[in-house]
Protein backbone atom coordinates (compact mmCIF):
# COMPACT_ATOMS: atom_id res chain seq x y z
CA UNK A 1 0.00 0.00 0.00
CA UNK A 2 1.28 3.37 -0.79
CA UNK A 3 0.68 5.95 1.79
CA UNK A 4 2.27 9.21 2.57
CA UNK A 5 3.83 10.38 5.98
CA UNK A 6 2.13 12.89 7.98
CA UNK A 7 5.23 12.61 10.35
CA UNK A 8 8.60 11.91 10.28
CA UNK A 9 9.17 7.82 11.27
CA UNK A 10 11.87 6.18 12.23
CA UNK A 11 13.42 3.80 9.49
CA UNK A 12 10.34 4.35 7.11
CA UNK A 13 11.00 8.18 6.06
CA UNK A 14 9.99 12.43 6.82
CA UNK A 15 6.74 14.00 6.72
CA UNK A 16 5.20 14.19 3.35
CA UNK A 17 7.69 11.32 1.84
CA UNK A 18 5.21 8.87 0.02
CA UNK A 19 5.91 5.25 0.99
CA UNK A 20 5.08 1.56 0.17
CA UNK A 21 4.18 -0.42 3.35
CA UNK A 22 2.72 -3.24 3.83
CA UNK A 23 -1.45 -3.40 4.28
CA UNK A 24 -1.24 -4.54 7.61
CA UNK A 25 1.53 -2.24 8.94
CA UNK A 26 -0.01 1.39 7.85
CA UNK A 27 -3.36 0.13 9.02
CA UNK A 28 -2.95 -1.52 12.14
CA UNK A 29 -0.12 1.08 13.49
CA UNK A 30 0.60 3.94 11.20
CA UNK A 31 -2.92 5.48 10.20
CA UNK A 32 -4.09 5.06 14.20
CA UNK A 33 -1.09 7.09 15.32
CA UNK A 34 -2.10 9.52 12.79
CA UNK A 35 1.68 9.11 11.37
CA UNK A 36 0.56 8.42 7.62
CA UNK A 37 -2.56 9.04 5.17
CA UNK A 38 -3.51 7.00 2.17
CA UNK A 39 -2.16 7.87 -0.54
CA UNK A 40 -5.17 9.76 -2.36
CA UNK A 41 -5.11 13.17 -5.60
CA UNK A 42 -6.13 15.24 -1.91
CA UNK A 43 -3.21 13.97 0.49
CA UNK A 44 -0.76 15.17 -2.53
CA UNK A 45 -2.30 18.27 -3.36
CA UNK A 46 -1.98 19.16 0.17
CA UNK A 47 2.12 17.97 0.38
CA UNK A 48 2.03 19.82 -2.87
CA UNK A 49 0.53 22.91 -1.11
CA UNK A 50 2.31 23.00 2.04
CA UNK A 51 5.79 22.56 0.63
CA UNK A 52 5.14 25.52 -1.90
CA UNK A 53 4.34 27.49 1.20
CA UNK A 54 7.18 26.26 3.18
CA UNK A 55 9.64 27.44 -0.12
CA UNK A 56 8.11 30.56 -0.45
CA UNK A 57 8.66 31.13 3.40
CA UNK A 58 12.03 30.35 2.93
CA UNK A 59 12.84 32.00 -0.34
CA UNK A 60 11.26 35.44 2.18
CA UNK A 61 13.71 34.70 5.21
CA UNK A 62 16.45 34.34 2.88
CA UNK A 63 15.86 38.03 0.89
CA UNK A 64 15.12 39.66 4.27
CA UNK A 65 18.59 38.17 5.76
CA UNK A 66 20.17 39.86 2.71
CA UNK A 67 18.54 43.03 3.43
CA UNK A 68 19.51 43.07 6.91
CA UNK A 69 23.06 42.06 5.79
CA UNK A 70 23.98 45.28 3.76
CA UNK A 71 21.81 47.41 7.08
CA UNK A 72 23.67 45.91 9.83
CA UNK A 73 27.04 45.89 7.34
CA UNK A 74 26.42 49.61 6.42
CA UNK A 75 25.73 50.84 10.58
CA UNK A 76 29.16 50.89 12.58
CA UNK A 77 27.52 51.24 16.32
CA UNK A 78 30.35 53.81 18.72
CA UNK A 79 30.54 53.77 22.22
CA UNK A 80 32.34 55.98 24.70
CA UNK A 81 33.94 54.12 27.67
CA UNK A 82 35.31 55.40 30.46
CA UNK A 83 39.27 55.37 31.05
CA UNK A 84 41.43 55.67 33.79
CA UNK A 85 45.42 56.50 33.62
CA UNK A 86 44.76 55.44 29.24
CA UNK A 87 43.45 52.30 30.33
CA UNK A 88 40.10 50.96 29.91
CA UNK A 89 37.66 51.60 33.06
CA UNK A 90 35.00 48.54 31.90
CA UNK A 91 33.99 47.31 28.67
CA UNK A 92 31.58 46.74 26.31
CA UNK A 93 29.37 43.40 26.79
CA UNK A 94 26.76 41.98 24.34
CA UNK A 95 23.74 43.67 26.06
CA UNK A 96 24.90 47.26 25.86
CA UNK A 97 25.85 46.50 22.21
CA UNK A 98 21.71 45.23 21.37
CA UNK A 99 20.42 48.33 23.25
CA UNK A 100 22.44 50.82 21.08
CA UNK A 101 21.56 48.82 18.02
CA UNK A 102 17.93 49.01 19.18
CA UNK A 103 18.21 53.06 19.56
CA UNK A 104 19.50 52.60 15.65
CA UNK A 105 16.09 50.86 14.72
CA UNK A 106 18.16 47.49 14.59
CA UNK A 107 16.83 44.68 16.17
CA UNK A 108 20.05 42.03 16.94
CA UNK A 109 18.30 40.49 19.83
CA UNK A 110 17.53 37.02 17.79
CA UNK A 111 20.79 37.04 16.29
CA UNK A 112 23.18 35.30 17.97
CA UNK A 113 26.85 36.79 18.53
CA UNK A 114 29.74 34.26 18.15
CA UNK A 115 30.72 34.61 21.54
CA UNK A 116 30.24 36.68 24.62
CA UNK A 117 31.43 39.81 24.05
CA UNK A 118 33.48 42.01 26.01
CA UNK A 119 35.05 44.75 24.13
CA UNK A 120 38.07 47.06 25.14
CA UNK A 121 38.98 50.37 22.76
CA UNK A 122 39.31 50.11 19.50
CA UNK A 123 37.57 49.38 16.70
CA UNK A 124 35.95 45.09 16.51
CA UNK A 125 34.21 43.19 13.72
CA UNK A 126 31.26 40.93 15.36
CA UNK A 127 29.73 38.08 13.51
CA UNK A 128 26.19 37.90 13.52
CA UNK A 129 24.43 34.41 11.98
CA UNK A 130 21.81 35.59 10.33
CA UNK A 131 19.90 33.19 8.33
CA UNK A 132 21.89 29.45 7.66
CA UNK A 133 25.01 30.35 5.77
CA UNK A 134 24.17 34.42 5.71
CA UNK A 135 26.63 36.10 8.34
CA UNK A 136 26.60 39.57 8.94
CA UNK A 137 30.00 41.66 10.34
CA UNK A 138 29.06 44.39 12.80
CA UNK A 139 31.59 47.09 13.13
CA UNK A 140 31.39 47.99 17.26
CA UNK A 141 33.96 51.10 17.65
CA UNK A 142 35.05 51.88 21.17
CA UNK A 143 36.36 55.34 22.00
CA UNK A 144 37.83 56.54 25.40
CA UNK A 145 35.28 58.83 26.82
CA UNK A 146 37.31 62.23 26.36
CA UNK A 147 38.78 61.39 22.80
CA UNK A 148 39.94 58.70 20.57
CA UNK A 149 42.79 55.93 20.48
CA UNK A 150 45.57 55.84 18.07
Amino acid sequence: MKIILKQDVAKLGKRFDVVEVKDGFAIHFLFPKKLAAPLTKKAIANRDLFLKQQQEQYQKNRALAEKLKLVIEQTPLTFQLKQHDGKPYGSIITKQIINLAKQQRLDLQRFMFKDNVRLQFGEHKLILHLFEEITATLTVIVNPENGTTN
